[in-house]
């Protein structure tokens, strides 16, 4: 992903779905704090999720399915109080356990069917409250 998209500081939207794009998410990606829609999904990112994307406060739709993605939920994405719409990490390669925080995300509080999905990853048990509304599965 190119880093210098931090620079467009009035960006609402990114929609970067299905462009082959690989690396890491820039940690200034951070940055871009009018976002309400961060959709990366359905390309060949890596690395882990940054931390510094929690505080992307005004995101309603954070969309990192399909990816190539390692390592844990990052536990301060809870803090995403705005995000009512979609919160979608499946089908990537997250371990560890699932952060009990994330059920404070509205999307995911609201136990929709289509507002969370973490299905098809590696995490470890127990589960958060909220895992089965999110379709996740441990071992």
């Amino acid at each position: 992903m190119p880093p210098d998209l931090s620079a467009m500081s009035e960006l609402t939207g990114l929609h970067l779905w299905q462009n082959s794009f690989s690396g890491t998410i820039p940690e200034v990606m951070s940055k871009l704090t009018k976002l309400h829609v961060f959709d990366v999904s359905h390309n060949s990112i890596s690395g882990t999720i940054p931390n510094s994307l929690s505080s992307l406060v005004n995101l309603s739709y954070f969309n990192l399915n399909d990816n190539l993605l390692s390592g844990t939920i990052p536990t301060d994405l809870g803090l995403l109080t705005r995000l009512d719409q979609w919160f979608h990490l499946e089908e990537n390669s997250l371990t560890g356990t699932i952060p009990e925080t994330i059920c404070k995300i509205p999307a995911v509080a609201t136990g929709r069917d289509w507002g969370c999905d973490l299905s098809s990853n590696k995490f470890s048990c127990p589960l958060p409250s909220c895992g089965s509304d999110c379709d996740a599965a441990c071992s």
